[in-house]
């Protein structure tokens, strides 16, 4: 905490946590940043039984989030997921966000309006199919071994997110995060209610992408960047936890401590 400093709302990406920022927060003299456990992700209690992860619930986890911490006016910064569920809380409450820092990911997973039955179809089937399994691990290492396998991240960079990202039970070494994480969402928004929201959007917006990150479609990212009043684009090398990577961090902090510097924003220090 950096109080004084504009206030910022630290947002993981998918099956991530708040360890995903253990290298960049350091690095950001510039914010007093808040970094958040969604629920079902690091050390947050997982969704009651029954009740679907809906990807736009977690808007308003992040904004009872800010609530509780009685910040009417913050900044978002999010990472894949995170920066997906930034974009829209920014156009949600477009009074109270200040800036937005969005890293890998702008916008949602969308489906047209004529796939939203298959969709729910599917997502009610797989719930009502799931066994609750989990992975077991012999150790750290092994699990550390395991995330980076998984997803084109370090082994140090898996590290950090093992680190908070596992629990030991009576059975052994596990993942912390709710295994129904991995279900599709019920229901999701469309392309036009996805552009609706960037549309609404006040707050100056910094996009990083990664040169060898995800793979986005040209098409919609054409028509959402477009959509977007106030936006800087940024492309630097790295993967798509660049963030998280030794060996780009410091890049990815320069970006962000430029963009904060040419912010024309006011962030309320009052409790």
């Amino acid at each position: 905490m950096r109080p004084g400093a504009p206030r910022v709302i630290a947002i993981h990406g998918w099956l991530d946590n708040a360890a995903t920022w253990d290298l960049l927060l350091p690095l950001l003299e510039c914010y007093d940043v808040c970094a958040l456990d969604l629920p079902g992700h690091g050390h947050s209690d997982h969704r009651p039984a029954g009740a679907p992860y809906h990807f736009v619930d977690n808007v308003a986890d992040v904004i009872g989030a800010a609530d509780a911490l009685g910040w009417q006016e913050f900044g978002l910064l999010g990472h894949s997921l995170g920066a997906s569920v930034a974009t829209l809380v920014a156009g949600t409450i477009a009074d109270r966000v200040t800036h937005v820092v969005c890293i890998e990911g702008f916008g949602a997973l969308t489906t047209p309006a004529d796939g939203a039955p298959a969709q729910l179809r599917k997502s009610i089937r797989r719930y009502a199919d799931s066994r609750g399994e989990r992975r077991r691990f012999s150790s750290l290492d092994e699990a550390v071994k395991a995330r980076a396998g998984a997803t084109r991240v370090s082994l140090d960079a898996a590290r950090h997110l093992c680190e908070r990202g596992t629990l030991e039970d009576s059975e052994g070494l596990t993942w912390s995060s709710d295994p129904r994480l991995r279900y599709d969402s019920p229901v999701r928004l469309t392309e036009e209610q996805v552009l609706a929201f960037i549309a609404a959007i006040r707050a100056p917006v910094l996009l990083i992408r990664a040169k060898d990150g995800l793979d986005f479609p040209k098409d919609i990212y054409r028509v959402r960047v477009a959509a977007c009043r106030n936006l800087r684009r940024v492309e630097l090398p790295g993967h798509h936890h660049l963030h998280l990577e030794s060996e780009t961090v410091a890049a990815v902090a320069g970006e962000i401590a430029s963009f904060d510097a040419a912010c024309d924003y006011v962030n309320s220090t009052s409790l």
